[in-house]
């Protein structure tokens, strides 16, 4: 369970008390803490193509690469190399913005996920694994309160994002010729909480139905939630306007 909408506006709220939002670097580091989100196409996946337990290795390992520090800095150092050839350096401030909101991303994700991290994959080492809110605040409730109360948990994404798309309505967009754009974001952010509403009270009908699967459940909330975290990264792009000289 992570709150991908409140991950984002570390970046972005970071960047406006240096006012430096309209950098590229800043535009950047936001759309990076989306990045490692994408570990929900391998949960869709193996729940839509193999039975419960390959499906979870599955999510797992895709997670584990979604990740992985060694991912992420073998790709930042391709990315600088490239930038060094082609003599670009957009590439390189944009591959270090990525970095950073990636690196935010797992570090948050270290402490609130519920799940096991393997931030050093392909080095498969249990005894590497990282779970902060797990074996502590969390070790002393069972597996199976946890089961229970996670996917309502998972319901407040929604809201997280709702949150992020209203805070970027504030903070970054002041060009009234943006209009169309205000407008869509405005709906984007009611079908966020509307989202939110809907699988909140989802999970109360579903908790009450005991011989009802919470996989159906899983695979609506994930697949939506994919599809509203690339929503916001196409919102990121083109409300941050970066200065030239940025």
């Amino acid at each position: 369970m992570n709150f991908i909408g409140f991950y984002a506006l570390i970046p972005l709220l970071l960047f406006l008390y240096s006012q430096k939002h309209k950098t590229l670097l800043a535009k950047y580091s936001i759309i990076g803490t989306f990045i490692p989100q994408i570990n929900l196409l391998g949960f869709l996946v193996g729940s839509l193509l193999f039975e419960e337990n390959t499906a979870r290795s599955i999510f797992l390992e895709s997670t584990f690469i979604t990740h992985s520090l060694i991912i992420h800095i073998l790709i930042i150092y391709l990315l600088l190399i490239f930038s060094n050839i082609a003599k670009k350096d957009n590439i390189a401030i944009i591959g270090k913005g990525i970095f950073i909101g990636s690196l935010t991303h797992i570090a948050l994700d270290i402490i609130f996920l519920n799940e096991p991290l393997n931030i050093f994959w392909p080095i498969k080492d249990n005894t590497l694994t990282l779970n902060f809110i797990r074996s502590t605040l969390l070790s002393k409730i069972s597996d199976h309160t946890i089961e229970n109360i996670s996917p309502l948990v998972r319901c407040f994404e929604f809201l997280s994002l709702y949150i992020y798309g209203k805070i970027m309505l504030i903070t970054s967009i002041n060009d009234t010729r943006k209009a169309k754009l205000i407008f869509y974001i405005q709906k984007w952010c009611k079908l966020q909480a509307n989202l939110f509403i809907f699988f909140l009270t989802l999970y109360f009908v579903i908790y009450n139905m005991p011989n009802f699967g919470l996989e159906v459940y899983y695979i609506l909330l994930s697949f939506l939630m994919l599809v509203s975290t690339f929503t916001a990264i196409k919102i990121t792009l083109k409300t941050i306007t970066v200065k030239k000289d940025g």
